[in-house]
């Protein structure tokens, strides 16, 4: 966390106030979510999110919820994916730790994202793409990508938050993973920036190279956080993708949800990416925004029915929830036993 600040801080020196007011995680602030640490240990607040209403829900027989496009029924490829990060968090939680953990709701409800991605890949005749990700929060829809061969770059404003990504990242990229902190001297088109197939930048290296950098981007993600921006941090990241989606066969802007609607409201957001020159594409049951003079009818008709699963090898979607993220209670992250009590819920023990 030291290092992390002193680097801030001697990149941010001179940077204009309203800059450094739009990259503030300010709903965090407005809702008492701490940003920052005292020590590594702390980190493990971070292995998963399990504490809201909605979690009971997920596990229930032929459970729907429409704000993550979620179903409760998924396949065995879609589980081994899952069970190779959660394999790379135990072993990473392990060493860090001192125990094993494995998440659970949060990975869970990245299964849907990741169909989607996959889905655009395969309709633009392509077996990965490079997504950019606003906000990844734990960083476990980054971790599926990477797993699946994709490139995979993401900043956030939250420092907590940020070096657990780098973390998991790291764990789960290698060799190939770069981290942007420690590469402040780099040029926007050094190859450290542009051809490394992960990527985890700053905040401040983000509004400094953020479509100036020549890396190739696909897809641009940002869920559930843009009404939860700074208005300035929203509208730079619509306004500099758009140039960068437009080099692209496939470039698209998507997103499940629009966050908690604190500092803009879904309408007045709308009208910003149509402002910027972004048109919405429609009969899709996530939210998707294209550059406005592209012909998106194919990606209308191929979610036309709902989101395919991935299911390479044919076996159907014949698992659920509790088959997908079944542990042993040694193995819980530390919010699992306040969810239990709060909302009643009964987590998929196998012990």
């Amino acid at each position: 966390m030291e290092r992390y600040i002193a680097l801030e801080a001697q990149a941010t020196a001179e940077t204009a106030l309203p800059i450094l007011t739009a990259f503030t995680p300010i709903t965090y602030h407005r809702n008492g979510v701490p940003v920052e640490l005292s020590s590594e240990r702390e980190l493990i607040r971070y292995v998963d999110h399990n504490f809201e209403s909605e979690i009971p829900g997920l596990f229930k027989p032929d459970a729907r919820f429409a704000p993550a496009c979620y179903v409760n029924r998924f396949t065995a490829d879609e589980k081994a994916l899952v069970d190779a990060v959660r394999d790379h968090v135990a072993r990473m939680s392990g060493r860090m730790f001192g125990r094993a953990l494995r998440p659970i709701s949060n990975l869970l409800v990245q299964v849907a994202p990741f169909r989607i991605l996959t889905e655009l890949a395969r309709l633009a005749g392509r077996s990965s793409l490079s997504v950019y990700e606003a906000g990844p929060g734990l960083g476990y829809l980054g971790a599926l990508l990477a797993i699946s061969g994709h490139s995979y770059a993401s900043y956030d404003v939250s420092p907590a938050l940020y070096l657990w990504q780098n973390r998991l990242m790291r764990e789960i990229i290698g060799d190939d993973f770069r981290e942007g902190a420690l590469l402040d001297a780099a040029a926007p088109d050094d190859p450290a920036f542009t051809q490394t197939r992960g990527l985890h930048v700053p905040w401040w290296q983000h509004y400094a190279m953020f479509g100036v950098s020549p890396r190739p981007i696909d897809v641009v993600y940002a869920n559930s956080n843009l009404c939860e921006m700074h208005l300035v941090c929203a509208r730079l990241l619509m306004r500099r993708a758009l140039p960068l989606l437009k080099t692209s066969p496939l470039g698209l802007f998507v997103f499940m949800s629009w966050g908690f609607q604190g500092q803009s409201t879904a309408e007045s957001l709308h009208a910003e990416f149509v402002n910027e020159g972004y048109r919405r594409v429609q009969g899709l049951s996530f939210k998707a925004y294209a550059p406005a003079d592209r012909d998106t009818t194919a990606i209308e008709q191929a979610f036309a029915e709902g989101i395919p699963f991935y299911d390479p090898t044919g076996y159907g979607p014949r698992l659920t929830a509790d088959d997908l993220v079944a542990l042993h209670r040694a193995e819980a992250p530390v919010d699992v036993a306040p969810a239990m009590e709060y909302y009643g819920w009964k987590p998929p023990f196998l012990d």
